[in-house]
């Protein structure tokens, strides 16, 4: 009975404890919170400046009369904050609609959505449940107009054949910065198309020019939540207001559309509007209705598209005319080169060459080094050594035509690959580098040499060898690793002999590393 009693007292020892903790636990939180509120009422009236302060701006002094921080702060529920902002916004919009012909330095609500967007970022205890103030800005963006409030006007929408009404709560041009909150980050959101049409319609409706950035910014989220007629609405708007969109910001827009099957044709319609705007007529604005046509056989209409950016290329205008028909002849080269590198992705090795051969057989076509390489190796991709070499001697009549380094080298590495049939444009090219130093070099050298040993011409390789000596030629460390595996290969123990006596005489840089060989 002793035991149990001394138990019991015990328990009521340990509760007694407990509830002390709890009382002191609940002191100390009341006390915080007291605390808190005092700092929050001492920040806000430092916030807003003294009640005789004539330095203060119009939305902080709408705040001090409205008490709306303070307000904020003290409710907890978003639904509740968003109608406080929600009636602020209305009471600001509708003031300014009434006063701004007649006073100046009224409130506009973008100057108290600017305000208020800057307290949520500065004040912790704005940060209501950590939701972003864009997005209760969003929701009173496209909420639904209610019947308790003004008519604030009509106009008419360009995202829908329909007229809309004013909003309410934002009367007045939009700052480029609330577009930009509004719209970013809402690609992949449900309610994303409703803020975007809304931020689109209010741009038109005010006459306002959207900037590059916020083009690039609609475009982008566009693409995104896959609305192309919105898409499609905007870029329009921004040609009709001659905002300056950047090729890469097109490009994207009609690529986007080459996915849509329902809006296929609506990149036809962005190809001409970039044009239109003025933009470098680059490959890369048609190469996505090129692949796709391409990838349902639809090879005349492939074509139609690069001849029509030729054409553009063409047509547009420079001062001096030498350097436009250079400049003009090194894009359309360059449109050819990407079309038949898509031809040959495609798996259509016989369209790519057909359309070269109407290129480069065309008299009227001005045709630089650069449109050679793109046939010689056209024609070691696909193998067609009669044409390789018929281009070959294309050129070569040609005498006014001045070959590059560069250009050797790409027929060499077509030479390698054809064999015997190219042995008169290798032994041509061999005798040709040693006399103009200017299409000498150690790649084009070596290429010769692998061309001579692996077709065991072992004369033209002593000929090289003793030109080497002669002309004292620049060399690699590759060189001479090349030579001995060619010369290797010579049945003839006394020319195999011969030839390297003489490799031996040249001055070769440093050794090739084991790993390499």
């Amino acid at each position: 009975m002793y035991r149990r009693l001394i138990a019991l007292s015990r328990s009521f020892s340990t509760h007694e404890n407990i509830f002390k903790q709890y009382l002191k636990q609940a002191e100390q939180i009341a006390e915080e919170e007291k605390k808190k509120a005092e700092e929050v009422k001492i920040d806000t009236e430092q916030l807003l400046g003294p009640k005789e302060s004539g330095l203060i701006d119009p939305a902080l002094k709408y705040l001090k009369a409205t008490k709306l921080i303070e307000k904020i702060i003290k409710t907890k529920s978003i639904e509740r904050i968003q109608l406080m902002i929600e009636d602020a916004l209305y009471d600001v919009s509708k003031n300014y609609k009434e006063k701004k012909d007649q006073e100046e330095d009224v409130l506009k609500p973008m100057e108290l959505v600017q305000k208020l967007t800057e307290l949520w970022v500065e004040r912790p205890d704005l940060k209501v449940l950590d939701v972003p103030s864009a997005s209760i800005f969003r929701t009173i963006l496209i909420s639904s107009i209610s019947e308790n409030k003004g008519y604030f006007g009509k106009f008419q929408r360009i995202t829908k054949n329909e007229e809309g009404e004013f909003n309410p709560f934002f009367y007045g041009e939009f700052s480029e910065e609330f577009c930009k909150n509004m719209i970013k980050g809402i690609g992949k959101t449900a309610p994303g198309v409703r803020v975007i049409r809304r931020v689109i319609d209010h741009l038109a409706a005010y006459d306002i020019e959207p900037s590059t950035e916020l083009v690039n910014l609609i475009v982008e989220e566009s693409v995104q939540g896959r609305w192309p007629k919105v898409l499609l609405t905007t870029l329009e708007y921004a040609v009709k207001k001659r905002t300056k969109i950047p090729l890469e910001t097109w490009s994207k827009a009609i690529k986007f559309f080459r996915f849509c099957s329902e809006h296929f044709d609506k990149a036809s319609i962005c190809i001409n509007l970039a044009i239109k705007t003025g933009v470098d007529p680059d490959y890369d604005l048609i190469e996505p209705l090129v692949a796709k046509n391409l990838k349902h056989g639809r090879i005349e209409e492939a074509k139609d598209l690069v001849s029509m950016l030729r054409k553009e290329i063409l047509n547009r205008n420079r001062v001096n005319a030498i350097l436009v028909r250079e400049e003009q002849a090194k894009k359309t080269v360059e449109v050819m080169k990407k079309f038949i590198n898509t031809l040959l992705d495609a798996r259509k090795p016989k369209p790519a060459h057909e359309y070269y051969d109407e290129y480069i057989r065309d008299p009227y076509t001005n045709k630089i080094s650069e449109s050679y390489e793109i046939g010689f190796k056209l024609y070691q991709d696909i193998g067609d050594v009669r044409d390789g070499i018929w281009l070959y001697e294309f050129i070569k009549e040609d005498k006014k035509f001045e070959w590059n380094q560069k250009l050797v080298t790409s027929l060499l590495k077509m030479v390698n690959e054809f064999g015997k049939p190219a042995l008169e444009a290798a032994i041509d090219k061999a005798q040709q580098i040693f006399v103009n130093k200017e299409l000498y070099s150690t790649f084009a050298l070596n290429l010769l040499i692998t061309y001579f040993g692996r077709h065991e011409v072992w004369d033209q390789l002593q000929a090289i060898v003793l030109k080497l000596l002669e002309t004292k030629s620049e060399v690699n460390k590759y060189t001479k690793l090349t030579l001995e595996r060619q010369i290797e290969k010579c049945l003839n123990p006394a020319y195999k002999r011969q030839i390297l006596d003489k490799v031996k005489l040249i001055e070769f840089p440093e050794e090739v590393p084991e790993e390499a060989k």
